[in-house]
C-alpha cells in the first residue's frame, strides 16, 4: 500500500513537472511582434482563402518559427503606409522590397543582408537596336519608377546633376502595369524601363519576346532588406542572426524556390 502511495505521488509530480514544462515552454514566446507586410506583389499577397502567401510571409515564417521569445502579427499596407507604421511604432518590422538609400538609414534599422537581389537591367522593344547602356539613354525618356524616390529615379536624378541640359534623363514616375508598359514603350512615350530578371521573365511569358534586356551587366546592383523600427535592436540583432543562417545553410533559397520557382539571388 504504501510503495503504491509512494507511486502514485511520483506520477503526480512527474505530471505537474512536465505541465509546468510545457506552460514555461509556452510562455517563452511572450513578445507580440506587429509585422506590415504587402499584399499585392509576387512576394506577398492574399491567397484565394484570403491569407497572406509568398515568399516574404514563408520567410517571416521560418523566421518567426526559430525565435520563440517573439510571436509575429501580420498587417498588410501599401509601400507609403508600411514606412509610416515603421515610424510610428505601430510596426516593429516592415517589408515590401524595400532598397536601401539614405533617406531610410536615417529613419530605419536594415537588416544585416537582403533577402531578395533586386539588380536592375535596361529594359527596351526588342526591335531597338541604338539602346545598350544607360550612357545610350541620355536625353530619352525612362522610367524611374512608381514615385519620386525610388532607387532608380534617385541613381538618374543624381546622373542629370552632371549632364548638360540636352543630354539629362527624361524621367517619368508612374505606377504602370505591364500591358500599359509595353504600350508606351510601343507608341514612343517612353524608350525605356528597368526590370528585374523575374519580371522580365515574367513577361516574355505573358507576351513572347516584344521586350529584352540590354547589357551584361545591371545598371544598378541592389537587394531589397528587411526594415525595423528604429528602437527594435535587439529584435533585429535576432531577426539577423536566423536571416543569416538561412542563408548560410540555403535555407531561404529553398524557401524562393518553392515560393517563386527560383532562387531569391536569381530575380
Amino acid at each position: 500500500m504504501k510503495k503504491t502511495f509512494v507511486k502514485a505521488l511520483a506520477i503526480i509530480f512527474a505530471t505537474v513537472s512536465l505541465a509546468g514544462s510545457a506552460f514555461a515552454a509556452k510562455k517563452t514566446k511572450t513578445k507580440v511582434i506587429y509585422v506590415g507586410v504587402g499584399y499585392e506583389s509576387d512576394f506577398s499577397y492574399l491567397d484565394e482563402k484570403g491569407n497572406l502567401a509568398g515568399y516574404e510571409i514563408d520567410m517571416l515564417k521560418a523566421i518567426d518559427e526559430a525565435l520563440p521569445q517573439y510571436e509575429f502579427k501580420y498587417e498588410t499596407s501599401d509601400l507609403k503606409g508600411i514606412l509610416l507604421g515603421l515610424s510610428s511604432g505601430k510596426f516593429d518590422i516592415g517589408l515590401k522590397q524595400y532598397e536601401s538609400n539614405e533617406e531610410r538609414r536615417k529613419n530605419y534599422l536594415f537588416s544585416e543582408n537582403g533577402y531578395l537581389c533586386y539588380d536592375s537591367y535596361i529594359q527596351v522593344l526588342s526591335s531597338r537596336n541604338d539602346i545598350h547602356s544607360l550612357e545610350d539613354l541620355q536625353g530619352k525618356t525612362i522610367i524611374g519608377g512608381s514615385t519620386v524616390g525610388s532607387a532608380m529615379g534617385t541613381l538618374l536624378e543624381n546622373k542629370n546633376k552632371e549632364l548638360p541640359p540636352e543630354k539629362k534623363y527624361k524621367i517619368v514616375y508612374a505606377k504602370m502595369t505591364a500591358e500599359e508598359l509595353i504600350a508606351s514603350l510601343k507608341n514612343g512615350s517612353i524608350d525605356a524601363s528597368t526590370s528585374t530578371k523575374a519580371l522580365f521573365r515574367k513577361r516574355v511569358e505573358q507576351y513572347g519576346n516584344v521586350v529584352k534586356l540590354v547589357g551584361k551587366e545591371p545598371v544598378r546592383k541592389s537587394d531589397a532588406y528587411v526594415l525595423f523600427n528604429k528602437k527594435q535592436e535587439q529584435l533585429k540583432k535576432d531577426f539577423d542572426e536566423v536571416l543569416n543562417n538561412l542563408i548560410k545553410t540555403g535555407k531561404l533559397s529553398e524557401i524562393s524556390i518553392k515560393a517563386l520557382g527560383y532562387d531569391y539571388k536569381d530575380n
